[in-house]
């Protein structure tokens, strides 16, 4: 109470002194900003009720990403579309997905193993001789994401959405520095590709405060996102647009998919 009374002491005193003072004397624009500087520091933080609650980023709609976390993107608009072509000699994933054994057992593990296979294969092809950093993987990432301002904090009633991304890759200590990571990838059982998308835009848009916190000059960051018969891609831009491809089958489109990814990882390199 005393430390309370104390700073509403100094509060007045400054704002007595203020009144005093006019914009037409350079000594006095020099006292404004000293005073303004000690007005800033005896008014205290004001606590965000919101900080300790969140939302697990699995029960978060497309809907509810984009606008609790000021995403622009509309599903609906061709704008929004993200799209490449190239070229697959993977045979390993295909015979994965043609085995007896993969028709009996479609859960999320084997969509993991496809996409263990896929990310190897293309970082052992990416040219990244010129690279400042070489590309690192991690798997089980924590990531949060903050809601973007208080009108969501409050209707949502929780400061942050939450969640554990599949694998990551970037440069640096992934799992203890988010703002290192500029590649998210969720893997999903078979059909259920679609429903990573609200997900991996929470994890993105984690990933992107953490770097635009940190003071990076790139802060485009990308979504894979894969069971083993689907792939989906996401790029999340430097103005919090975030465009996505549409499904890819890897049976009839599996030359675009590891171009996406070919893509995704030059990117990665070229920052």
């Amino acid at each position: 109470m005393a430390s309370q009374a104390q700073s509403e002491s100094d509060f007045r005193q400054i704002v007595s002194q203020l009144k005093g003072l006019t914009f037409d004397d350079d000594d006095d624009i020099a006292t404004i900003r000293d005073l303004l500087q000690q007005l800033q520091q005896t008014v205290p933080a004001r606590k965000d009720p919101y900080a300790k609650k969140t939302i697990p980023a699995t029960s978060v709609s497309v809907e509810m990403a984009t606008e609790m976390l000021g995403i622009k993107y509309n599903p609906r608009n061709a704008d929004f579309f993200f799209d490449l072509k190239g070229k697959s000699e993977i045979t390993a994933i295909d015979k994965i997905g043609s085995s007896q054994h993969h028709q009996r057992f479609r859960g999320e593990p084997l969509s993991r193993t496809t996409i263990d296979i896929l990310l190897c294969d293309r970082l052992l092809a990416l040219d990244d001789r010129n690279a400042n950093r070489y590309l690192q993987v991690a798997t089980e990432v924590d990531i949060r994401a903050e809601l973007v301002d208080d009108k969501r904090k409050h209707m949502y009633k929780a400061g942050y959405v939450t969640g554990r991304a599949d694998y990551t890759l970037g440069h640096g200590s992934l799992k203890a520095s988010l703002e290192d990571i500029l590649i998210v990838v969720e893997a999903k059982k078979d059909g259920d590709c679609a429903s990573a998308i609200p997900q991996t835009l929470c994890y993105l848009a984690g990933v992107q405060n953490a770097r635009k916190q940190a003071g990076k000059v790139n802060t485009t960051v990308f979504g894979i996102m894969a069971d083993t018969l689907e792939y989906r891609f996401v790029l999340l831009d430097h103005q919090r647009t975030a465009f996505v491809s549409r499904p890819l089958s890897w049976l009839m489109e599996k030359d675009r998919i590891v171009a996406f990814v070919d893509h995704i990882f030059q990117s990665a390199v070229a920052v």
